[in-house]
């Protein structure tokens, strides 16, 4: 929980003010998109040679530590001013090395959190994370009003120095005791059944699905600017989600237990599909709040389930792998390509444009609705109780029942 608050809460905290920061630099608003887009593009072509780098090190520790420096560094490289190249360089380095410490940490909380007693590990961690995003996102908010753009990547060098030292302490604690743990080396040596494979690539394209369907909320305080809600209102429309991420968290691990992950990802996409036709509809005020509330599901959820599908569905030996690879690909990649097309798409339609956010998402829940019809469902008619044993090409793995 304290590495979950020390990283979302540090250098990973900077992300919602990435638009301002490089407009400061002297970006212009036409390649803002595309700059903003950069370090989730940029994620599927790391996610191999970062998982083997990862994988060499044994214990997770040494690289999020290392990971975090790097943030720390590239942020402190950001306080001077420097050619437009160098400062979407820096920004890349410093969204991409604080964000890759999520998918290991995600990996290496799960290899602990198999059996249902632990259901609410994750969730309980990642709360932690939230709330602290929530408090240092406000609070940098406030000192980049009083200070300037500075306050951005002060906090970020700051506490990215903060993360750092904390994964290295844990790391010369743990020692030689986490290298004995069979679940996070050789995250991309190991082959995967074409069972799994296939199962785990339907599962991330729902996901994937329903992420990219946020990319045109990205603009949406444009809209709310235009019918004349001001900066205070528009702070608490954004605050209003995080908080509900918050909750959904805290009360998600029975949820998921009584769920399953599968169905949850049809949660998070049916929420998506209500949300994005809500916004469509251009409501009131008060329904702006109550749609907001829906983050938790349709993108806290359809994260959340989509991380423990994975380690479920992958090989023992590449769990903290997977956890990458879905990192780079739904949150990455998709939503890069949502987002660069974000600005046109507002340009053409306006509000009506979510029409087509509801309908990616209802996409999405056709995909995770076959998944779970194809695997979810074989594997629920052979639970035991505490795990779900699946055979696969010969292999016999087990599958949590939080995960599946």
């Amino acid at each position: 929980m304290l590495a979950y608050a020390l990283i979302s809460g540090g250098p990973a905290a900077i992300t919602p003010f990435a638009a301002v920061w490089l407009h400061g630099q002297g970006i212009a608003l036409p390649m803002l998109g595309i700059c903003l887009a950069a370090p989730l593009m940029v994620r599927p072509l790391i996610a191999g040679p970062l998982a083997g780098w990862v994988a060499r090190f044994g214990s997770p520790w040494g690289p999020m530590a290392i990971l975090c420096g790097l943030a720390a560094l590239a942020a402190i490289l950001g306080l001077r001013s420097m050619p437009l190249p160098a400062s979407l360089a820096i920004w890349t380095l410093a969204s991409l090395a604080a964000g890759a410490c999520i998918p290991i940490l995600d990996a290496t909380i799960l290899s602990s959190a198999s059996g249902t007693s632990h259901a609410s590990l994750l969730p309980r961690a990642k709360s932690a994370g939230a709330l602290a995003f929530l408090s240092a996102s406000l609070t940098i908010g406030v000192c980049s009003a009083r200070i300037g753009l500075m306050a951005i990547m002060l906090w970020a060098a700051a506490s990215g120095v903060m993360a750092a030292l904390y994964c290295a302490y844990s790391a010369l604690r743990r020692g030689e005791a986490v290298q004995a743990q069979p679940d996070h080396p050789s995250a991309v040596q190991t082959p995967v059944t074409p069972a799994g494979r296939g199962s785990l690539a339907l599962a991330l394209c729902a996901a994937a699905l329903i992420e990219a369907s946020h990319g045109l909320h990205a603009v949406a305080m444009i809209g709310w600017k235009a019918r004349g809600l001001g900066p205070e209102i528009n702070s608490a429309l954004w605050a209003t989600g995080t908080l509900c991420d918050v909750i959904f968290l805290g009360l998600a691990g029975p949820l998921c237990h009584r769920l399953g992950s599968s169905r949850l990802l049809m949660v998070g996409a049916g929420a998506a599909m209500a949300r994005w036709a809500g916004f469509a509809m251009a409501p009131a005020l008060p329904w702006l709040f109550v749609l907001q509330g829906l983050h938790a599901l349709s993108f806290t959820a359809t994260c959340l389930a989509s991380v423990q599908i994975a380690q479920a569905l992958a090989h023992r030996r590449s769990k903290l792998g997977y956890q990458i690879l879905t990192w780079a690909t739904s949150t990455g990649l998709a939503g890069g390509v949502a987002v660069i097309t974000s600005g046109p798409l507002y340009a053409k339609f306006g509000v009506q444009g979510y029409w087509l956010m509801s309908a990616l998402a209802g996409l999405g829940l056709a995909s995770a609705l076959i998944f779970d019809r194809d695997f979810s469902s074989a594997t629920r008619q052979r639970r035991l109780p505490g795990l779900h044993n699946a055979e696969r090409g010969g292999e016999r793995r087990e599958l949590s029942p939080i995960s599946i």
